[in-house]
């Protein structure tokens, strides 16, 4: 978990605004501050749900967009919602959202609520992406002022006993005047896409390689997004280094090193990806690797850089093969399955896992461990697909080698594990897969895989 207070359980901790507006309320480009509110992975302008319950829900939030809203205007967030239950979440479980709301809301009682949005059916491990709007129409906001946005998930209590006191959040928003018009970028870092390790570690940005060679170049893709009113204007920059610099300055408009690179155009609520070159990937091969990341470095927009971001990447100590995972689109488990779809208890059953070399060498994708809990058990979608040390894997069900399977650097495949035993009771279980658990490429013993793991019901 990240450093700070955690969360209250399925809360969106999210940012917290302030304002202090030295500028006129119609300058065009005005700096909004962040007040000092815990920021638990996966961090940004959102936050997970902290603690392990029988809640089934899991949710947070992208940016908010606009992160100040303007009196009679709307406030736009993307949220997710996932599945950590052991159950099917049923179609029509209803999101409550308050645009000024300072007290909690009993089950049921949501008639005055300012927008309310109906959810389709969740399977285990499951994320749904929700896009919500919230008019800022209600009479009790005014200009200048805080208005608290309360989120109720599952207002009706139709899918949880105790929602009502797990699942509601405050969000405090500043408010403009109308026709405020201003420039906030922000780094969002909240897609479950960009969280293959899991919601309670580093989000990790799209790279070529995915892992580079120590001392090797790599590049890095960023996304930009704008979260005020008005489009960025020209000579805003950003400043991107592979490796945290030990004099780095989140305040200053004058840091060294790195790469910086000239932003492009970016319209209100929009995002654009920044293709960042000439990265030199860190030689110490101790765990993950923080890159930072900041925005408007040069401080054209204010007095000082305007978002920061710190994703992780892994760099393979000497040139070798390293494989991972590859992640279902818009999801944060991964291209694996078995065969039959629902098994039945005590029978057989192939599994499908589709690895990718994500180093620049090719090898060999090894042996293959595969493991089965219970999805209700299983932690994987804060912390990824499997919990231990490299090269001391524990508890599979199953093993199958590969040794003849090569691939190349940057490229994928699909591999089948037969006859491995269906698990019992029937249920929604958990499968997941490790290669090369022998660690017989240098890059196995010293990078922290990217696990792929998914849910699949087991039948009588």
């Amino acid at each position: 978990m990240a450093a700070g207070a955690p969360c209250a359980a399925a809360m969106l901790c999210a940012m917290a605004l302030a304002l202090a507006l030295a500028a006129p309320a119609h300058a065009k480009y005005i700096q909004i501050p962040a007040t000092g509110v815990p920021t638990p992975y996966p961090a940004g302008d959102g936050a997970v749900q902290s603690g392990f319950s029988p809640d089934p829900f899991l949710w947070w939030n992208a940016p908010l967009a606009p992160v100040a809203p303007e009196v009679g205007g709307k406030l736009k967030l993307t949220m997710y919602v996932a599945n950590q239950g052991g159950t099917v979440i049923p179609k029509g479980t209803v999101l409550s959202v308050w645009a000024n709301k300072t007290e909690s809301v009993s089950c049921g009682q949501t008639a005055d609520a300012d927008a309310e949005y109906k959810l389709p059916q969740i399977a285990p491990m499951q994320t749904i992406t929700l896009k919500v709007t919230v008019p800022f129409s209600s009479g009790t906001i005014t200009a200048n002022n805080t208005a608290s946005v309360l989120f109720f998930l599952d207002s009706q209590c139709a899918s949880y006993n105790n929602t009502d006191s797990e699942n509601q959040s405050t969000v405090p928003v500043y408010v403009l005047p109308k026709n405020t018009d201003y420039v906030q970028l922000v780094v969002p870092n909240t897609s479950p896409s960009d969280l293959p390790y899991g919601l309670y570690h580093p989000s990790r940005f799209e790279q070529l390689p995915i892992v580079p060679e120590a001392g090797g170049l790599y590049t890095l893709w960023v996304p930009v997004m704008n979260t005020g009113t008005a489009p960025s204007p020209k000579g805003v920059f950003m400043q991107v280094w592979s490796v945290f610099p030990e004099d780095y300055d989140y305040d200053s408009c004058n840091n060294t090193g790195g790469v910086l690179v000239e932003l492009p155009k970016i319209n209100p609520g929009k995002v654009k990806t920044i293709k960042v070159e000439g990265l030199v990937a860190r030689t110490s091969n101790e765990g993950l690797k923080i890159q930072a990341i900041l925005v408007d470095a040069k401080c054209a927009l204010g007095t000082a850089p305007r978002a920061t971001a710190f994703p992780v990447y892994e760099v393979a100590p000497s040139p070798s093969a390293a494989f991972g995972g590859v992640q279902a689109k818009d999801q944060l488990t991964f291209a694996i399955k078995t065969a039959p779809k629902a098994p039945k208890v005590n029978g057989t059953m192939s599994v499908k896992v589709k690895f990718v070399n994500e180093a620049t060498t090719e090898g060999a994708i090894g042996q293959v461990g595969v493991w089965l809990v219970p999805a209700a058990e299983s932690n994987s979608l804060y912390f990824g697909g499997y919990m231990g040390q490299p090269c001391a894997y524990q508890g599979f069900a199953a093993t199958a080698d590969f040794s003849g399977v090569v691939v190349k650097g940057g490229k994928s495949k699909t591999v089948t594990i037969k006859d491995v035993t269906v698990p019992g009771p029937p249920g929604w279980w958990q499968v997941s897969a490790v290669p090369d658990i022998n660690c017989t490429l240098p890059a196995s013993s010293t990078i922290q895989p990217v696990v792929p793991y998914a849910a699949f019901e087991v039948v009588a």
